[in-house]
């Protein structure tokens, strides 16, 4: 999140930057925390509705939809793992 950012807006201007689309941001689905180096992070998964299909961008290796069920056997980091039981 950029400073006077809330969370609809980081959401909204980041789904833009990386994929070309807007969102109609949704509910906080839920979040969890993790450390890094020394730093606590906070993420959280929030539901949002997509106003056309996303693009591909050349930061990202693939772009892809997939069943939820099938999110625990992708090479996830394992601070999104913590997100999967949300996501259901």
């Amino acid at each position: 999140m950029e400073a006077g950012e809330t969370p609809a807006q980081t959401l909204k201007r980041e789904y833009l930057e990386e994929l070309g689309v807007d969102v109609e941001v949704g509910e906080l689905l839920g979040e969890t925390e993790f450390r890094y180096r020394e730093r606590c992070f906070t993420l959280q998964a929030w539901s949002v509705s997509l106003s056309a299909e996303p693009r591909e961008h050349p930061e990202h290796d693939e772009l892809r939809w997939v069943p939820v069920e099938t999110l625990g056997s992708l090479d996830l980091a394992e601070s999104d793992r913590g997100l999967l039981p949300f996501l259901s």
